[in-house]
């Protein structure tokens, strides 16, 4: 049994607006999956205590101390994502299963004697998934005459859209940059290819920008990548009672999400063979680095019992984002389809406004675990983890707390 106790605060997820997408992106490398070899995966993990198996290294280093001869272990697995959703009647469905390369590692034991203090020091390097974040997801249906084209002509409105700023926003070159920080990007792009048009009626008096009636839509989102985990090890046999063990940790992070959500739009004779596509692409990579400190030991010399304790530096991140978007309309109140992609504006020789490097300092983590084993045979372990979430910091560049 593996016993995990997370102490979870807003920290990441109450940060200011302009960080909110940072924060909700860089939980996802909070915590890690269980996986590693057959053995470990089959104990849930709990083998802090236990040792003598190359996974052990990422959770107690000094579980490699056990080792007596040389190892090398291989992994495979399969992953299965499975989403469904329901949309105004409508269900779908995305089921995937792919082969995974899970882990790989080895053991070098180096025998120093029988009768010294110090029995064995042995080296150890370890490769795994420490994260999987492969998911698809779709949904869809009937709208009813609602639209996000209306959203996003509320947001221009509640920005104080003039309709001087929005023949602007047509006829600038570059109105991204212009009205950086002052009208959503979003609203922009919906002006640009005529998501989004200027509405006037005097006789009413309304002067405002204004949507179109919806008749379907459709969602779907693609997310792939992952946290590759390399560990490298040193860890020492005394007398066969005690074992400590030290693990540098480095983290390779990729992730990449596609989603894209398409609308078909009605006029006012209801029909739907027009409307538009926003397609986003968002992207994570970075590195990051720990240490992880741990022992082992065998209070009774006549008895397989031990002890295990381990403490887990937070790991230090460097991460950048980037982003990308199109918005591509068939209104057939204009003359030709429309096709706005943001870095055609936002990524220029004095700034790239779509790429965002931040760095992310995950808890310190305390282990304490117990096992033993029963005529060579049967294995029991249980472990304790102790994480406070609450004091994950997100940083940037210049060491600003987000």
């Amino acid at each position: 049994m593996k016993n995990k106790v997370i102490v979870t605060a807003c920290t990441l997820l109450a940060m200011a607006t302009a960080s909110a997408q940072n924060a909700y992106d860089a939980e996802k490398l909070l915590g890690n999956d269980l996986n590693g070899t057959a053995r470990f995966v089959g104990m849930g993990g709990a083998m802090g205590a236990l040792g003598g198996d190359i996974s052990v290294m990422s959770s107690n280093p000094a579980g490699i101390g056990i080792f007596r001869s040389n190892d090398v272990s291989v992994s495979f697995g399969f992953n299965n994502t499975s989403t469904k959703s329901n949309f105004s009647g409508v269900s779908m469905n995305e089921d995937k299963t792919r082969a995974s390369f899970d882990q790989i590692g080895f053991v070098y034991s180096n025998k120093i004697g029988n009768n010294t203090s110090l029995r064995f020091v042995n080296f150890g390097f370890n490769y795994h998934k420490s994260k999987n974040f492969n998911r698809l997801f779709s949904m869809g249906g009937a709208l009813d005459n609602m639209s996000q084209s209306f959203q996003l002509a509320q947001e221009m409105e509640r920005y104080g859209l003039t309709e001087s700023e929005f023949n602007d926003i047509l006829d600038a070159k570059n109105p991204y940059t212009k009205y950086w920080n002052q009208l959503p990007v979003l609203g922009v792009m919906g002006v640009r290819t005529g998501v989004v048009d200027w509405f006037n009626d005097p006789e009413k008096n309304i002067h405002a920008p204004w949507g179109w009636n919806g008749f379907n839509n459709n969602f779907f989102s693609k997310e792939t990548g992952g946290i590759s985990q390399y560990d490298f090890n040193v860890s020492f046999n005394i007398e066969d009672r005690v074992y400590l063990g030290a693990t540098l940790g480095v983290y390779d992070v990729n992730y990449d999400r596609y989603t894209s959500y398409t609308e078909n739009l009605n006029d006012d004779k209801g029909a739907d063979n027009w409307g538009y596509t926003l397609d986003n692409y968002y992207r994570l990579e970075g590195t990051g680095l720990d240490l992880k400190l741990g022992v082992i030991v065998r209070p009774i010399e006549s008895s397989p019992f031990r002890l295990g304790f381990a403490v887990h530096t937070p790991t230090w991140y460097d991460l950048r984002e980037s982003y990308n978007a199109t918005l591509s309309s068939d209104i057939l109140a204009y003359e030709k389809p429309y096709n706005q992609t943001l870095s055609d504006f936002l990524v220029t020789p004095e700034y790239d406004y779509l790429t965002y490097d931040y760095n992310l300092t995950t808890p310190w983590k305390f282990n304490v675990s117990a096992g033993t084993t029963f005529a060579g045979a049967v294995a029991v372990g249980a472990e304790y983890e102790y994480q406070d979430y609450s004091s994950s910091k997100l940083k940037d560049v210049d060491g600003y707390e987000l």
